[in-house]
């Protein structure tokens, strides 16, 4: 098969993205799969014979916010609207990377033409733009981050904090909406299967 995995970031050494690709790829490739990654920054390391798509973003997590050095690069509808959302307090992340990816492979086809799309965690709605490219669409959820957004919330400080917080999960309602489309949702523990199935979160 010719396999697709996503991840929209790909730190190799910390937050365990990079991590889970670099392995899953290589236990693909080591299946006699031929495996393509697509990536934003920063870009995880893949083993040899592994096709990496390293697709740019302002990767402004990465680097501090300066408006001034940023103006030059917001020419693209999506690099303004990632600068804008970021400097709102959000995280647009999953939303940019998928149209960027999905963008991506519109461009590949049908010089390549990929069996499966594997999703690692990103959910956005570009994820159903792929649906057009007739390509089946998975994704893994490692676990779901209305978790990690209840046990924020709980230590919330002031109603500030509080609005500060919910305004930075706010891509959870997209995610919710999209892994319900995946035609398959994968997960790696039980743990992890019961706060998803129960809640119908992503």
């Amino acid at each position: 098969m010719r396999i697709c995995l996503l991840s929209y970031r790909g730190n190799p050494y910390s937050g365990g993205q990079g991590i889970y690709i670099y392995y899953l790829s290589r236990e693909l490739q080591n299946l006699g799969h031929e495996v393509h990654v697509l990536s934003g920054p920063p870009y995880p390391e893949v083993a040899d014979g592994i096709t990496l798509h390293k697709l740019e973003s302002l990767n402004l997590y990465e680097s501090e916010l300066r408006p001034w050095q940023e103006i030059p690069r917001l020419r693209n509808p999506l690099r303004l609207y990632e600068f804008l959302a970021v400097s709102l307090g959000t995280f647009p992340e999953p939303f940019t990377f998928s149209i960027r990816a999905f963008n991506h492979l519109r461009a590949l086809t049908p010089e390549i033409k990929f069996d499966v799309i594997h999703d690692n965690q990103c959910l956005g709605w570009g994820l159903l733009l792929m649906k057009r490219l007739k390509v089946p669409v998975l994704a893994t959820i490692h676990h779901p981050i209305p978790v990690d957004r209840h046990l924020a919330l709980s230590q919330a400080k002031s109603p500030w904090d509080n609005f500060r917080l919910r305004r930075f999960y706010s891509f959870i309602g997209m995610q919710n909406r999209v892994s319900r489309k995946m035609e398959r949702v994968i997960t790696v523990s039980e743990n992890s299967a019961e706060d998803i199935h129960p809640q119908g979160q992503a």
